[in-house]
C-alpha cells in the first residue's frame, strides 16, 4: 500500500513538472530532481543512464520528465560528477579523494553537500584552490590567521606522512638485506 502511495505521489510531482516549460529550472523542478535522485541512487553513480534508452524505457515517468526538462541531464552530470581525462565518469567522491585540486577548481559547489570537505583548503587571490597542506607549506602565517583549525589536521597529516615514509624506508632496507643475503648465501657452500 505504501509503495502505491509513493508511486502516486511521485507521479503527481512529475505531472506538475510537465506543465512547466522545458527550460524552467525553478525550485519545484529542483525538488523533483532531488526526489528522482533519492529514488534512483544509481543515477548519482552513473548519470549517463539518463541517456540510456533501455534504462529510461524501464522508468517511463523518469523518461517523460527528462523529455520535458532536457537541461536537467547536464545539471545532474555537473552536480554529481564529471568525466576524467580517459572519458570515464567519476562521481564527486572519487574526485574529492583522487583529485581534489581539480574538484575545487571546477566544482567547488560539491563541497556544499559535504560539510567535512569544506575545511580541505581555500582559494588564493587569483581564485585558484589550494589544499590546507599547500597553505601551510607555502603561506603558514596566512593559514594560521584565517584557518586556525587547520593546524591540528595539518600536523596529524604530516605525522602520518612521516610515519608512512619511515615504514617504506624500513621495507626497502629489509628487501635490500634479503637480496644481499640471498645473493651471498649461494656462493658460500663448501663441497
Amino acid at each position: 500500500m505504501k509503495n502505491r502511495a509513493a508511486i502516486a505521489c511521485f507521479s503527481i510531482l512529475l505531472g506538475a513538472c510537465f506543465a512547466m516549460p522545458a527550460f524552467a529550472q525553478n525550485a519545484k523542478t529542483e525538488n523533483t530532481l532531488r526526489n528522482i535522485m533519492i529514488r534512483h541512487p544509481e543515477l548519482q553513480n552513473d548519470p549517463n543512464l539518463l541517456n540510456n534508452p533501455g534504462y529510461l524505457d524501464k522508468h517511463p515517468n523518469l523518461k517523460a520528465f527528462m523529455e520535458h526538462h532536457p537541461g536537467l541531464e547536464r545539471q545532474i552530470r555537473d552536480q554529481y560528477g564529471a568525466y576524467d581525462g580517459g572519458r570515464v565518469w567519476r562521481n564527486q567522491e572519487w574526485w574529492h579523494a583522487n583529485n581534489p585540486q581539480w574538484m575545487y577548481e571546477h566544482h567547488p559547489e560539491w563541497a556544499e553537500n559535504h560539510p567535512t570537505w569544506r575545511g580541505d583548503g581555500d582559494w588564493d587571490d587569483a581564485h585558484r584552490w589550494h589544499s590546507r597542506d599547500w597553505w601551510y607549506e607555502n603561506h603558514r602565517e596566512w593559514a594560521e590567521e584565517h584557518h586556525p583549525d587547520w593546524r591540528t589536521a595539518w600536523q596529524e597529516r604530516k605525522e602520518r606522512k612521516n610515519e608512512w615514509k619511515a615504514e617504506k624506508r624500513e621495507e626497502k632496507a629489509e628487501r635490500k638485506a634479503e637480496k644481499h643475503e640471498h645473493h651471498h648465501g649461494h656462493g658460500d657452500h663448501d663441497d
